[in-house]
């Protein structure tokens, strides 16, 4: 299981651990939750370890995490946008995009007011603030 930085996390309890990796550090830690903000290869250990931004804390982990020590919790979405430029307005629709599905959530628009790529990206980003403001007020 490769994981990537930005996914959530779960410390496998003590007992589920390796009998090669327990140690007291990592046991403190065991059924925490938190999010993935650094990985590296270490040629020592012959794995990938994680570094963690536990749910509570205010710092990362000082901590490394072997593979074997964690488990993906499913739920980070993602999202995607979509700009469509017409006549004289930038369209922008946001999705949450599924396993394999696309669903929009909201769209805005804003006006093309002044010429060229400053044109098109202030649009773009009045777009952009009508989706805040919409999904905000929910």
């Amino acid at each position: 299981m490769e994981l990537n930085i930005g996914d959530l996390v779960m410390v496998k309890s003590y007992e589920q651990l390796p009998g090669s990796i327990k140690n007291r550090s990592l046991g403190k830690l065991c059924g925490k939750r938190g999010v993935v903000v650094d990985k590296l290869w270490s040629d020592a250990k012959e794995c990938t370890l994680y570094k963690l931004q536990i749910d509570g804390y205010d710092n990362p982990s000082s901590v490394d995490f072997p593979e074997q020590s964690l488990e993906r919790i499913c739920g980070k979405k993602e999202y995607s946008y979509e700009f469509s430029y017409l006549d004289n307005v930038v369209v922008a629709i946001l999705y949450e995009l599924g396993a394999d599905s696309k669903t929009e959530i909201a769209r805005g628009h804003g006006h093309i007011i002044h010429e060229g790529a400053a044109g098109i990206a202030q649009a773009a980003s009045y777009a952009l603030k009508r989706i805040y403001l919409k999904i905000a007020e929910n």
